[in-house]
């Protein structure tokens, strides 16, 4: 059946049903290793009075620089581990966008959206969006949003709120950029889909405007099943290229 209308979750999706009703359905920080500084000593390279390099003091230096960059990347396969997981989790909320119970799994897609980053990240972004809804024309509420965006920058849905309230504030050509943003990082968000599509439509870019509808989520079921096959290829294939 048509699923126009969806009431949002309580997270108040982006770009979705409060903002476009008609379109309502449709990480990693590197952590860089320590630089280790080596140090070149010997009669040539130290001054008078100052002590040899000896091997033993060497080898500390070593194990120390060694004992750094095994936990760098000891922190980075967790990352990555944590990253995958969090992918494959995603992957079973849009499988199940596509079957009997939609509304069901866009609600859960959406929480999962804005937990990605955890409970205290979160809860700022909730608290952003709560002001952004009360008054849109703070520009306090975007300073916000910018910050959570730039200290989670593999984040999509501070940019998602973000786009939002460019919308709301009239600045569309803006709005869309920031969908294509989150669009790089997830082709599947079903919000910035159907906001991108209403954004070319208030700047009078018809044909835009079509096409970006017509990538957007179908609101029938065999749609929306070919629909949720095409992006589970595209995760598949970004789940493929994690360690």
């Amino acid at each position: 059946g048509n699923l126009t209308g969806l009431p949002p979750p309580k997270a108040a999706p982006m770009l979705s049903v409060a903002v476009f009703p008609i379109l309502s359905l449709t990480l990693s920080a590197i952590v860089s290793p320590s630089g280790a500084v080596g140090l070149l000593a010997g009669p040539l390279g130290r001054r008078a009075g100052s002590p040899m390099l000896t091997a033993a003091d060497a080898n500390d230096g070593v194990g120390a620089d060694s004992g750094g960059l095994y936990d760098s990347l000891r922190r980075r396969r967790l990352q990555l581990a944590a990253r995958k997981e969090r992918l494959q989790q995603e992957r079973t909320l849009l499988e199940g966008v596509g079957g009997e119970r939609p509304e069901k799994a866009l609600e859960q897609l959406w929480s999962h959206w804005y937990g990605e980053e955890g409970a205290a990240p979160r809860a700022a972004l909730e608290k952003a969006e709560r002001r952004l809804m009360q008054n849109p024309d703070t520009a306090g509420e975007a300073e916000a949003l910018q910050d959570i965006a730039a200290s989670f920058p593999d984040w999509a849905e501070p940019l998602n709120r973000l786009a939002t309230l460019r919308y709301m504030q009239g600045e569309y050509a803006s709005s869309v950029e920031l969908c294509r943003r989150v669009l790089r990082m997830k082709p599947w968000h079903v919000g910035a889909l159907g906001g991108i599509a209403m954004c070319h439509a208030r700047l009078g870019n018809e044909e835009q405007a079509r096409k970006c509808a017509e990538a957007a989520l179908p609101p029938e079921r065999s749609g929306r099943e070919a629909w949720v096959e095409g992006m589970l290829v595209e995760m598949d294939a970004r789940l493929a290229d994690i360690p």
